[in-house]
């Protein structure tokens, strides 16, 4: 896919990188109230379905042919969830970002992903400053006296939520991409950021993830340098993190006793997602392939709130226990690599925007969450410059324990 000497682009990796930036775009574009005919949003689908097509079939012809079999059967798979739940491109995309991924730097992809979502961001903020994008604003119930008014602005995005939870991901893939270590700068800019999330949008899951990834950095300095007191967060069981959230979020869910004071104090830290998450399971039940659930995220006119917020019942009720299986093989996968390399930069990534799919959509969306992509991309850029060499280096280093690292991956 590149030239393993000069690190240069090949076309099928030009293709992959035009088909994944135009997606993400389009996807996003969904999450904002930014008006785009739909011809030209079919144009940009069109696009990235185009380019990343090719390079899939690219991809295709260097597998073996029991890898052809499996590829062939999940992409039908996706194909016919995403004709269930009304998501074909999501799907599409889903599936195709993550095979198409084969053979490419994973750090080259998160740094596409980073320009790609933080130019986004700053444009829909900028175009909403100005007037040109609707800035939705509603109120937090019950919170008045904590954060005084309590006033939600989304700011040219559909949600509040959405928008921390975007500035969320952005700064998980900077925060990766640096592997965990920020600078002063980087550091006062992530608090500033979520003072002014915290104020303007009262987005407190995505404020509390960002600090998540300020603790993780410091656990990460003292992790390096004493191995043997801090390693015990990044056993075994790691691997099967996004496995037990899920089961975890199902049995909450199907258990829940609104009855029962504990569960009601539960219920209310989690701003009622489990009362509604039970309504949903009882109304829609879960099938294998996925189903078009209707849901209102807030729209007094259209009733009452019934949007399913938490990441694991969405994959659930919405894209069917198929998915939802292929999930968390997929996760457990991508997390055994990165424990088995000591990646635990990685695995605090998995651990923080696990959490976060604990409570919101977020985790789900692969074009706001890039970690999926590291299943099949490469960990180790492959050419001999200084970079490649370092890489190397860290790689070896770190099969003896030691993750210090000294020149982080410029973005």
């Amino acid at each position: 896919m590149e030239n393993p000497r000069t690190n240069e682009m090949s076309p099928n990796s030009s293709l992959y990188y035009l088909g994944l930036i135009s997606g993400l775009v389009a996807l996003l574009l969904t999450e904002t109230f930014l008006e785009v005919p739909d011809v030209l949003l079919y144009g940009i689908e069109l696009l990235s379905f185009a380019a990343l097509l090719i390079q899939l079939l690219s991809v295709f012809g260097e597998l073996s042919p029991w890898s052809k079999i499996v590829c062939l059967l999940v992409f039908v798979v996706s194909i016919i969830i995403g004709y269930n739940t009304e998501s074909l491109f999501f799907m599409f995309f889903f599936f195709a970002s993550v095979y198409g991924a084969k053979g490419l730097a994973y750090p080259d992809i998160l740094k596409a992903y980073f320009r790609t979502s933080f130019i986004f961001c700053i444009s829909i903020l900028t175009l909403c400053y100005f007037g040109f994008v609707k800035n939705k604003i509603d109120y937090a119930i019950g919170r008045e006296m904590l954060a005084g008014a309590a006033e939600r602005n989304s700011f040219g995005y559909a949600w509040p939520t959405d928008l921390a939870s975007h500035i969320f991901f952005i700064l998980l893939t900077f925060w990766i991409v640096k592997k965990g270590r920020l600078s002063v700068i980087n550091i006062l800019s992530f608090l500033c950021v979520t003072y002014w999330l915290l104020i303007y949008t009262d987005a407190r899951l995505g404020c509390g993830c960002i600090l998540l990834l300020l603790l993780f950095s410091v656990y990460l300095y003292f992790q390096s340098r004493i191995p043997s007191l801090l390693n015990v967060l990044f056993g075994t069981w790691t691997v099967l993190w996004i496995p037990l959230l899920l089961f975890g979020s199902l049995w909450s869910t199907i258990n829940y006793d609104s009855s029962s004071i504990i569960w009601m104090g539960i219920d209310v830290l989690l701003s009622g997602r489990l009362g509604i998450g039970q309504e949903m399971l009882d109304y829609k039940g879960v099938t294998f392939f996925g189903q078009t659930v209707e849901m209102n995220g807030g729209d007094v006119s259209a009733g009452e709130y019934s949007y399913i917020d938490s990441s694991f019942l969405q994959s659930m009720i919405i894209y069917g226990i198929v998915f939802s299986a292929l999930l968390l093989i997929a996760y457990i996968c991508v997390s055994y690599k990165a424990y088995k390399r000591k990646d635990n930069v990685f695995l605090c990534a998995v651990i923080i925007s696990g959490i976060s799919g604990f409570v919101a959509q977020h985790f789900l969306q692969i074009f706001m969450n890039p970690l999926l992509i590291a299943l099949f991309a490469e960990h180790i850029i492959k050419d001999n410059s200084d970079i490649g060499q370092m890489e190397e280096k860290e790689l070896k280093a770190s099969e003896y324990g030691d993750m210090t690292i000294e020149h982080p991956i410029e973005i």
